[in-house]
């Protein structure tokens, strides 16, 4: 199962499968995740979500996010500037790990609900998809915006210091 771009109010999500597979794209990516991959944005993130060491560091995480998970980026309808990214990755047919980030300068404006509100929207109904997404404790916005858009905190699957919160879409 596969997500189709979608678009809400204020927010364009789009595959970036297209923008990796050419050189003047996938450059002008990497450019711009320069901005968004930084040590405030990645501290809540899972270790395999943070950029590796060493040159080339950013093509690296694209490589390694592109060979793992669909990725979409998440663009301002108005400005058109790369605001975040939208990661889904596939475990099995029916179960995908739901994971967003976003720039700094976006923060507490919406986006994130508006994004996961969206991918909800756009998810085909009648397959049984069942999102799964952790949060470190440290990250209660996260929390949050999961709960805003009807996920449940999954106690079972939770640990000391990650909330794991799932929802179905049926």
């Amino acid at each position: 199962m596969r997500i189709q771009n979608f678009t809400t109010s204020r927010l364009s999500i789009t595959s970036w499968r297209t923008i990796v597979q050419g050189p003047k794209q996938r450059a002008a990516l990497e450019q711009d995740l320069a901005l968004i991959l930084t040590p405030n944005v990645l501290a809540p993130l899972p270790e395999p979500l943070r950029l590796p060491r060493g040159a080339g560091q950013i093509a690296d995480w694209v490589r390694a996010r592109e060979a793992e998970s669909d990725v979409y980026s998440v663009t301002h309808l108005g400005t058109g500037v790369l605001l975040g990214l939208l990661i889904l990755a596939h475990d099995g047919p029916q179960n995908v790990h739901l994971g967003y980030m976003l720039a700094d300068a976006a923060w507490g404006r919406g986006y994130a609900t508006e994004v996961v509100w969206g991918l909800l929207e756009a998810t085909p109904k009648g397959q049984g998809v069942v999102y799964v997404a952790g949060v470190g404790v440290a990250n209660p916005a996260s929390s949050s915006v999961l709960l805003k858009t009807g996920f449940v905190l999954s106690p079972q699957m939770s640990s000391l210091d990650t909330r794991v919160y799932t929802q179905v879409v049926a």
